[in-house]
């Protein structure tokens, strides 16, 4: 017997971190960070919560779907769960996704809709499964400007055609989780559409982000604050 799948238009709970400015208007620069897998918004906020000023609108959401963990204290004895967090699954071996990109997509589209900020200039940053994820966010918002992937690859297979946007990539070159030469063969598949953007290079970095990636970063997107501010 082989289960059916449905797709069920419903009311979803997302959690987000949002940081808003004391004067916020339809013209405030608004920051969408999108975490790695197995983590959580207050960890990327730890990471790069710095890498904005206090006029930005910062959105951090959760990923929606949890991936329990059970743990023992090791003073208490103790059994708790730790959840962490996923956009999206794919299974390796199946070469197939369990959940695709179109669910959080339309989940975080939905969550700018709701905040009333579909007329606020929009850059999103994405890391590892966040950075996958964060071109396919942008094709659904008009107002995107920019999209930042760091240590991830894009799927050139499944983007769209065109894109309305700026898509830059950072990349790690002795990454050990997501291969950076397959990252930087899918950009070179994007560049040849004539898609805007470059591909930024780490040497000597592995996957995990540093103070020295993070303030790379920094400056990248007071470069190209322009684009959100014009």
């Amino acid at each position: 017997m082989q289960e059916q799948r449905s797709q069920i238009n419903t009311h979803f709970p997302l959690d987000s971190l949002i940081i808003k400015p004391d004067d916020y208007h339809d013209k405030t620069p608004v920051y969408l960070l999108l975490h790695g897998f197995g983590q959580r918004a207050k960890r990327l906020y730890r990471q790069w919560g710095q890498l904005f000023n206090q006029n930005d609108f910062l959105i951090i959401p959760n990923a929606p779907f949890p991936m329990p963990k059970k743990k023992t204290d090791s003073n208490t004895g103790q059994s708790y769960y730790q959840i962490p967090r996923a956009w999206y699954f794919y299974d390796n071996l199946k070469d197939e996704f369990l959940i695709d990109y179109e669910f959080p997509s339309e989940l975080l589209a939905g969550l700018i809709q709701k905040l009333g900020l579909a007329s606020n200039p929009l850059c999103i940053l994405g890391y590892s499964q966040g950075g996958y994820l964060a071109p396919f966010v942008g094709a659904k918002l008009a107002q995107t400007k920019h999209v930042i992937g760091v240590n991830c690859r894009y799927r050139e297979d499944l983007l769209p055609a065109k894109l309305n946007f700026r898509l830059d990539a950072f990349h790690a070159q002795e990454d050990t989780q997501v291969d950076y030469q397959n990252s930087l063969a899918s950009f070179e598949l994007l560049n040849s559409r004539s898609i805007a953007g470059e591909f930024y290079t780490w040497p000597n970095k592995d996957h995990e982000l540093d103070e020295q990636t993070n303030a790379q970063l920094m400056g990248h997107i007071k470069d190209y604050r322009d684009l959100l501010v014009k």
